[in-house]
Order: C-alpha cells, then structure tokens, then sequence
C-alpha cells in the first residue's frame, strides 16, 4: 500500500526533529559554520528518507509501475480536489500528472463557499492560478459554485479567469453576477456559457451577448436576463439557448428576444423563462433545425398561442409548457405536424407527460383540471396510462374515454386527501393489465381493501361482473411481505393477480 501523507509527513517530522536536537546541542558555540552543516544534513536526511519512501512505495504499490501513460489515464477520472492531493502522494505520480497539461484544464471550484470562509477565496485564488498555469497552451473547462458575487470578495477571480479567456473552452457559473464582466477580451476557444440564476431570483443587471466574432465558436448560451447584439452577423454554431425575459424582482427592463431566431439560424433548443404579457418574444421564421422548445411562464394568464403557431407543421421531439392552456397547446402542436399520442404519464395533479408514435415527449406544467375535456377527442389512440391513483381526479373532472388504453400503471402512496370519489369514472373497455406499485408495506396493510375500492371509484369496469384479465402488483426490494397479505379484495375486479412476474392466483382456481 502507499504511504499516506501524513504517515510520510511524520517520517520527515521525525528526522527533523532529531537534527534540531543535535543542532541546539551544537548552537552553545554559536559558529556560522555549524548551523550551516547541521542545516545540510538536516536537508539531505529529508531528500533521502523522500527516496526511501519513494521506493517503499513502488515496491509495496503495483499502482506505482503502470505505465505513465495508464496512470494518466486514471487520474482523469479524479475531481480536481483529488488530482491536487495526489500530486503529494507520490514523486511518480506528481512527475506523471504535472507533464499532462489536460488534467489541470477542468477546473471545478463548485464546492468551495467563498462568501463565509475569506481563507476558502485565498486558498481558491491560489489554487486557481496554480492550474491555470500547469494547464499550459490546454484548453480550460471551468465551473464555480454558487458564491462568485461581483465585489472585493472576487475582483481576483475575475482578473484571473479574463486574463485566460482566449483558452477557455466552457464557463459554468451557478450564479450570474459576474459573467458580464469576463468579456473584454475576446474568447476565440468558448463553445458553452453557464451562468444561470433562475427567473424567480434577482439580477444585477442583463448580459450583454458577445457578438460572434467576438465567440466565434459558441455553441451553448445558458445565461440570466440577456441582450442581444445589434450586430446582423448570425452565430453559425450556436444550437442551445437558455435565457430569463423577466425576472421577479428586478428594476431592469424584459430581454428583448424579437431578433433571437435572425441571430440563431441553426438554433436546436430554446429554453425562455420569466415570460409575462409585456415581454418580446421571438418573431420568425423558426430555424427549421429547431427540435425541443421549453416555455415557462408567469402566472398573470400569458397567452402563448400566437408564438407557438410559428411551430405548426414543424415536429418537435419535444415541447414543454407552463402556462394556461398547455395541454390545448401541446395537442394543437402535435395535431398539425401529424403526430398523435400514444402515451400519458401523469406525474402529479398538473404535471402530464405526453409521448407520441415516434418516441417524442411534450409535457404540460400546471395545467387546470378543465383542459382534459378540451383535448378528449385526441385520446383515442393512447395505449398506456401511468398514474398515480388521486392524480386521476383532476381529469375526471369531466367524462373521459381512453377506447385504446391497454395497460395502466398505477402507484399508491399515504395521502392527506379526501377520500370522495371524482366526479366521473375512467372508461377503458379495452383494458388487459393493471398495474399497481405499492408504497411501504405497513401503509399497504391498511389500505388493501381501501384501495380495491378507490381503483373501482375511477375506472369504469363496464359492470359489476367485468374484470380487469390482469392484476399485477410492484414495490420495491423484496416482495415476501406482499404474500403474507390478506389479497381477497383485488379478486372482485381481476380474472389474474401476479406480484411482479408470479402468477400466484386465478379466478379458475
């Protein structure tokens, strides 16, 4: 095994503190010459117990005689904390690690609080500079946690981090404060900005975009309030963009997105947030690369529907919305490119996952109950259902027919809600599986019957004599303890139980 730090740290201690004894031993003459000699043997004992310990190592530790190139290899997988202290493991490895330039290039500091701990900004300021510089001519992927503020705290950093600019590859800021004030330098080597707060919290002010020539290479923009170039040169590379309109609380005037798509032709996806009735958003045409749209919107009822008819006839491989009327939107989308649905997931009560015939996925954010009726005429192709049991309320709000629904995939867990029933039953006449996964088996005990009784509250087994062919049940881990319970109430309603792949009762029996 190699020696540890500290257990080589102590063998130097140790050597050292000999020759300090024989050293104040000697001191009573006070001869020059002497402190000098004792200080030599002083550094020579350390050099040669460092050899010693260097060859314990190696032939104690088969890590040791891996090729360099291996060994350079392995250490890529490490964090960056991790590469810096086994730089003072081993010679071998510090001599391997200092000669490969790109282990030094991602720099992740996400970790350490620079706001309470003013040693913590010290020791990150050194730490820092000393990749940067063992980097070499690599190119730099760097990432700070979420305590960089534009203030004394971090003048430093930033100084550091532009004065390397023309090497950075990506920069990822959990925090937004200081990205504006990188960019007066080019950065020929950028392909990804992150510097992302989230609509709902405050920002200093918006980011100027750098003009492309100014990022010739950018790819991926993740940013807080933003504004665009009055350039009319396009970003050739860009494909993602991830960007706030208006905040919560800010002073500041909306994003102005009008030019985004005439800026972006090669766009892939486009994530905005913080939309209200007084933002711009993108006018079209839409770049026809275009494949996942993310909307979010205040609550103030912004409508949606005029930006989302620039998509019609265009299909997405996905499409997210929050905002008033989403399940209305999702399925006006997917009805004029020509896909249907196949899949629903409902998550929670305004949460729905909606999977089309080619695998594509759109979902709907805080949805109202009524939008379900809204939409009922384009449910006749779903063929799977998964829910939770009272996520099912919400859309039985109003009479719902799922004609092609084969397998529903259902989960209980311990819920505060009432126990009414809904308004109106699902109806799925074509039903074959039911699915249920159970939650921690001292609540099931409980509710086996309770549960019997609300799955026969929302769906409709068109009559008391129909059964579901099949009931299978699910859970987590081992499923021993589901045998030892009472079952009899799921035989009303299903012709077969198993508990996962076991067939374990029939209504032939």
């Amino acid at each position: 095994m190699t020696l540890s730090v500290e257990h080589r740290n102590a063998l130097y201690a140790l050597a050292s503190n000999a020759f300090a004894d024989l050293s104040r031993a000697l001191m009573i003459s006070r001869r020059e010459n002497i402190r000098k000699i004792v200080d030599e043997i002083i550094s020579i004992t350390c050099r040669t117990a460092a050899t010693v310990i260097e060859r314990l190592n190696q032939d104690s530790s088969a890590i040791l005689r891996f090729p360099s190139a291996v060994l350079a290899q392995i250490f890529s997988w490490l964090g960056t904390t991790e590469r810096v202290r086994l730089t003072g493991v081993s010679r071998r490895f510090r001599a391997v690690m200092l000669a490969v330039p790109s282990l030094w290039s991602r720099i992740d500091l996400s970790h350490i609080d620079l706001i309470h701990d003013r040693l913590s900004l010290q020791r990150t300021i050194h730490g820092l500079s000393m990749m940067i510089e063992r980097s070499a001519q690599a190119k730099l992927d760097i990432v700070f946690g979420h305590s960089v503020y534009s203030d004394s705290r971090s003048h430093e950093i930033v100084a550091r981090l532009r004065a390397s600019m023309e090497r950075i590859r990506s920069l990822h800021l959990e925090t937004c404060y200081i990205i504006g004030d990188l960019f007066d330098t080019r950065a020929p080597l950028l392909e990804s900005i992150h510097a992302d707060g989230g609509w709902k919290r405050p920002q200093a002010r918006p980011f100027n975009i750098p003009t492309p020539d100014w990022v010739p290479l950018l790819r991926v923009i993740y940013i807080h309030t933003f504004s665009l170039p009055e350039t009319m040169d396009a970003y050739t590379c860009l494909q993602r963009f991830r960007g706030v309109l208006k905040c919560v609380r800010s002073d500041h005037e909306p994003s102005n997105a009008r030019r985004l798509f005439q800026l972006f032709p090669r766009l892939e996806v486009l994530h905005l947030e913080g939309i209200s009735r007084d933002t711009f958003m993108p006018v079209g045409p839409i770049p026809q690369t275009m494949r996942e749209v993310n909307l979010e919107t205040f609550d103030d009822g912004t409508d949606l529907t005029g930006f989302l008819a620039l998509f019609h006839g265009h299909r997405l491989h996905g499409l997210t919305l929050a905002c008033s009327k989403a399940l209305s939107l999702l399925v006006q989308q997917m009805h004029s490119s020509g896909s249907y649905i196949t899949s629903l997931q409902l998550q929670n009560d305004a949460h729905t996952i909606l999977t089309t015939e080619d695998g594509a996925q759109h979902v709907a954010v805080d949805h109202g109950p009524r939008e379900w009726a809204s939409i009922q005429s384009h449910l006749g192709l779903v063929k799977s259902l998964s829910t939770g049991i009272h996520h099912l309320e919400p859309m039985l709000s109003a009479p719902i027919e799922l004609p092609a629904v084969e397998v529903i995939s259902m989960w209980w867990w311990c819920s505060t809600r009432s126990d009414a029933p809904p308004a109106y039953r699902l109806r799925v006449p074509r039903l074959a599986v039911l699915r249920f996964r159970m939650d921690h088996h001292h609540l099931f005990q409980l509710r086996v019957v309770h549960a019997e009784a609300v799955i026969r509250s929302c769906i409709h087994f068109d009559g008391p004599q129909t059964k579901v062919p099949q009931l299978v049940l699910h859970g987590e881990g081992s499923l021993d303890w589901v045998r030892d319970l009472d079952l009899t109430p799921f035989y009303k309603f299903a012709s077969a139980l198993y508990i996962e792949e076991e067939l374990v009762w029939t209504d032939s029996e």
